[in-house]
């Protein structure tokens, strides 16, 4: 369309110096004035023309620009809500993370407190539990001997009995493991 409209405008301004330089040669000035009229004429027109096309230009880009800075601010300000929304959420990261981490911290503390109970719950049965299994030969022998305790308050580590003697002294050679350490090893007549 624009260059359409730029033909017929360049056709116009040929007709119209074609008519000045018609007037002038009838009016009598000669061939050659008519000649140098017909190329005035001709320039003024494309001046003109040249002079309104450049403003339209000149507005159009003007127009352009304004819209490319628009946009480069629309841009910028949607990169900064952008970089404050990624903070935000390296943030909430960082702040999930902590608190992930201080609750796994917890909770690693409560089962060491945990595997410490446990551990001191076994080693006290363990040195509770006598060295041999029950019927054994190695047993029998260690229930003859087994020691009672006397009013020491020491509670005696299997059962936690005390024993009513007055001093150390053997308990009888039949007792059964349920018997050591109990007032029937008191009545023991081994100096009771």
């Amino acid at each position: 369309m624009r260059k359409i409209t730029s033909g017929l405008l360049l056709a116009s301004y040929l007709f119209l110096a074609l008519t000045v330089s018609a007037l002038i040669w009838r009016a009598g000035f000669g061939l050659g004035n008519a000649t140098a009229a017909f190329f005035g004429a001709l320039g003024v027109g494309m001046a003109l023309h040249a002079l309104v096309t450049g403003s339209l230009d000149r507005r159009a880009i003007r127009r352009e620009v304004e819209a490319v800075r628009q946009a480069h601010r629309l841009l910028a300000d949607a990169m900064e809500n952008t970089q404050n929304a990624l903070s935000e959420l390296a943030q909430a990261i960082e702040t999930g993370a902590l608190s992930r981490t201080e609750e796994l911290t917890t909770e690693v503390r409560m089962l060491e407190s945990l595997v410490t109970q446990i551990s001191e719950g076994l080693e006290a049965k363990l040195a509770a539990a006598p060295a041999h299994p029950p019927g054994s030969l190695e047993a029998r022998l260690y229930q003859q001997q087994a020691p009672c305790c006397a009013r020491s308050r020491t509670p005696w580590p299997t059962t936690g009995w005390t024993c009513t003697c007055s001093r150390w002294s053997p308990c009888p050679s039949g007792a059964p493991p349920s018997m050591r350490a109990s007032p029937a090893c008191a009545t023991a007549p081994v100096g009771c």
